[in-house]
């Protein structure tokens, strides 16, 4: 191993921004060198300056296994603070904690500098065969960024990952100009001998092999501990697509059909983002609360005052942790340990990081950040308290701003933290020489409001960003549409407003209906496994059944583990620290429709509590592992399996909490927030053990 640190500093030069992966391959020059570029960087052996840092081999290594010092900090802890096996290497990753995506906001940084500092080199070779193309190429290399998968696009419902993440081969330009087809570095990677630091599942009912498996897959055709034949495209597009579908009768007296699948469930926590409150509509107290939702999944007993509560689990790591699920199944994307091979887990990362940084234009880090900590359940102010106890930070030490994001160390050899990640603005931390396509967005008014992440807004500009993104990410406009044709919403508990669907807007059917939440915490220690916990309809309620799903999924939320939690610091110090795992699943305004219709008591005279006793009785919750195997069943009462299965182990219950709110705009073209927040209890259900022999995820 060098003795010399691998230096992150970005792309040197001046700002560009990422591109989407699907408008990065219309640009030939830059397409073929981004190819080129990472098939390099993934080949064995390779090295930039005589280092090995840089590597795919090793930089995949940093999220988790084979839990070894990164190459590209030589002079680094070598060994955790206070672990209790000193020769034990516990691992870098944050995940359940503050810090989440500002670390991983320089995983994708490290990445970005690792593969088009390579590009460059090939583009100066390509420039040299081809000197009537040279500054075509040089200002590819000038220009490129690292890409992201925007998920959040509608085609994702339908389409999954996109053609160019599946296909095993691409076509590129060559310096002559023509177009030539090499294998596409975005599908797999070949793991180089790491698969032997992986751990294989102990479960047979978990097929996951990693430790024989050479190569990174997605939903894997044949999950044996041989290499599968290829990984299946048809149940990655089938994860995205699956999910409730009821039928309700129209004003017409005509029966329509509306769909919800898992991919609009991750599109409504991405919505949900950008409700939190604004620093004028809450108090400065809690503004460092609002990071702590924001940033991570982690939650502890005390952590949240109770007008707060409602807002917990509104965290852009769920959104993260569903997309890994629904792209990974049994393969590597859904396991912390192995998910930093897989060449999408870093375009995915980036969009995540769009994320962060379409939140920190609207909630700036002036405002919103870890370094005021947080003002509890007993109204006290309490800084954030490290639970990873790995290398430099000691468990139960203060995380703020200026802890180091080891391993990544700046040029100046101090570490980068996360004041200087946050923010992509001149004044906001060091600059990343990074931005995101400006976002040009039409409003129900007829004006376009522009966002650019790297440019300072007044107040009001970030207001009105703030119902863009509410826009952006929430209902389409055919969704809008067919409420028009739909039965009136009668319940006053529901319908805040005298207007046939209980909207002040028609077009804003989300923004003025009573919302119904459900905060799951999900003790994630307890598993050996990722999971998924699911809210669905069983298929005695949900009229439209397919033969493969007969119940309908409403909604769901994710928990990201990793195989070797033994030696992960964070899931150690988590887990003693009472942190648990949490997230909201927002129940579709058309489900509850269609509840009330189907029970017949969509009724000017229904009460609050016949809503509710609704609700509570007709949901059932699961556990269901990276392949959607059923590993546990919630029922309400009176809703009992044919069977007296036995139940799981208490810790693997998860807590169900329901809320509903009522969202509300302030004066003038700004976004929604949500109040008269009710907490309506926690759902109390009676829990099986599903697949026999079962005892962990």
């Amino acid at each position: 191993m060098s003795s010399t640190p691998y230096y992150v500093t970005g792309v040197k030069g001046e700002v560009a921004p990422r591109l989407e992966i699907r408008d990065l391959a219309l640009n030939p020059y830059q397409w073929s060198l981004f190819i080129r570029a990472v098939t390099n960087v993934m080949k064995p052996g390779y090295k930039q300056n005589n280092t090995d840092a840089p590597s795919w081999k090793r930089m995949g290594g940093i999220h988790g296994a084979p839990f070894k010092q990164w190459s590209g900090d030589p002079n680094g802890p070598s060994k955790p603070v206070n672990s209790p096996d000193p020769d034990q290497w516990t691992g870098y990753c944050h995940h359940g904690a503050i810090l989440f995506p500002t670390w991983h906001r320089v995983v994708v940084l490290l990445m970005e500098q690792s593969v088009v500092t390579e590009a460059s080199q090939i583009a100066k070779t390509l420039a040299a065969s081809a000197s009537d193309k040279a500054i075509e190429w040089t200002t590819a290399a000038t220009n490129l960024r690292w890409p992201f998968w925007d998920w959040t696009l509608p085609v994702t419902g339908t389409q999954g990952i996109p053609d160019i993440l599946m296909e095993k081969q691409v076509s590129i330009l060559n310096p002559d100009g023509q177009q030539i087809t090499v294998d596409n570095p975005l599908f797999t990677y070949k793991l180089d001998g790491m698969n032997k630091n992986f751990t294989n599942s102990t479960n047979p009912k978990v097929p996951q092999w990693f430790k024989d498996w050479t190569q990174t897959y997605r939903w894997p055709i044949d999950t044996t501990p041989h290499d599968p034949t290829q990984s299946d495209r048809k149940a990655v597009t089938t994860a995205f697509q699956s999910g409730a579908t009821v039928n309700i009768i129209n004003l017409q007296n005509q029966v329509q059909k509306y769909a919800i699948p898992p991919w609009s469930d991750v599109l409504k926590m991405v919505q949900q983002l950008f409700t939190l409150p604004m620093s004028k509509d809450i108090d400065k107290q809690y503004w460092g609360n609002l990071w702590d939702i924001f940033s991570n999944t982690g939650s502890k007993n005390d952590s949240q005052p109770a007008n707060l509560e409602g807002y917990i689990g509104r965290t852009v790591e769920q959104p993260h942790n569903k997309i890994h699920m629904l792209v990974g199944g049994y393969g590597h994307m859904s396991d912390n340990d192995t998910a930093g091979f897989d060449p999408i887990f870093y375009l995915h990362h980036c969009n995540v990081d769009r994320l962060y940084a379409l939140w920190e234009y609207v909630y700036p880090p002036s405002e919103y950040w870890m370094n005021q900590g947080y003002t509890d359940a007993n109204d006290q102010n309490k800084g954030f308290i490290d639970t990873q106890g790995a290398f430099d930070l000691v468990n139960g030490s203060v995380t703020k701003g200026d802890t180091d994001l080891v391993p990544f160390r700046k040029a100046n050899d101090h570490y980068w933290t996360s004041d200087d990640v946050a923010g992509l603005q001149p004044e906001q931390g060091i600059s990343k020489n990074y931005t995101y396509p400006t976002l040009r967005i039409s409003t129900p008014d007829g004006t376009t409001v522009t966002i650019q992440v790297d440019t300072p807004g007044s107040y009001d500009q970030r207001a009105k960003a703030q119902a863009a993104l509410q826009k952006l990410f929430g209902p389409s406009k055919e969704y809008i549409e067919q409420w028009k044709s739909l039965p009136v919403l009668h319940p006053p508990f529901i319908r805040l407003y005298n207007s046939p669907t209980g909207h002040a807007n028609e077009v804003e059917p989300f923004n003025k209906y009573r919302q119904f939440i459900v905060v799951f915490f999900d003790n994630q220690s307890a598993y050996e496994r990722s999971h998924v916990i699911e809210l669905y309809l069983p298929h005695e309620v949900a009229v439209e059944n397919k033969p493969e799903q007969p119940e309908s999924v409403v909604a769901s939320v994710a928990t990201l583990k990793r195989t070797s939690a033994a030696e992960c610091a964070g899931c150690i110090g988590q887990q003693a620290a009472g942190i648990l795992t949490t997230g909201q699943m927002i129940i579709d305004p058309l489900v509850v429709l269609y509840l009330l219709e189907r029970n017949n008591i969509n009724k000017p005279d229904t009460t609050e509590e016949q809503v509710l006793a609704l609700i509570k009785a007709s949901f059932r919750t699961r556990v269901v592992n990276a392949g959607r195997n059923v590993l546990f069943e919630g029922r309400p009462p009176g809703d009992e399996p044919m069977s007296s299965p036995s139940p799981p182990p208490n810790e693997k219950i998860p807590q169900i909490k329901l809320f509903s709110a009522a969202p509300t705009r302030p004066d003038g073209p700004f976004g929604i927030y949500h109040s008269d927040f009710r907490n309506h209890g926690t759902l109390e259900h009676a829990w099986s053990i599903m697949t026999l022999g079962e005892t962990a995820a």
